[in-house]
């Protein structure tokens, strides 16, 4: 992976899309260390991507930066709107949730909580993608 990777200023972190072509699989996740290593090298850590890339490495992977953010909130909304859009798309995607803030289980309930119709829609990629966009201001109350 050469490609540079540039984030502006003001930004604390962003949303990356990790794709191994070849292989047909891809990974959302997002990251808020800048320095140009981790920009560079950081391909994701989610339980499903974490033992595929210690297997295969990080020969053949692109990375993409998808989105930006200026604050924690805004960045966990970004994961998980661009989790949602890639599902839509029917890309084969190593994330087992749908992204957000950590443990999954803290932000499933507070959706239940806030907004129960968005956690309803989840299984429906498309639904569930069309929430997150109608509803941010509930999505982020939530997280």
């Amino acid at each position: 992976m050469d490609q540079k990777i540039k984030i502006p200023a003001g930004a604390m972190g962003y949303v990356f899309r990790t794709d191994a072509l070849e292989e047909g699989w891809s990974y959302i996740g997002q990251g808020t260390r800048l320095d140009r290593n981790c920009l560079q090298g950081y391909l994701g850590s989610g339980d499903l991507i974490r033992p595929v890339l210690e297997e295969r490495g990080p020969a053949g992977l692109q990375k993409t930066v998808l989105a930006t953010a200026t604050n924690q909130l805004e960045l966990h909304y970004l994961e998980m709107l661009h989790i949602a859009r890639v599902r839509r798309d029917g890309a084969q995607l190593l994330n087992g949730d749908f992204g957000g803030p950590r443990p999954f289980n803290a932000i499933q309930l507070a959706l239940w909580n806030t907004a129960p119709a968005i956690l309803r829609a989840a299984a429906d990629p498309d639904r569930f993608y069309q929430a997150l966009l109608k509803d941010r201001d509930e999505v982020e109350q939530a997280i």
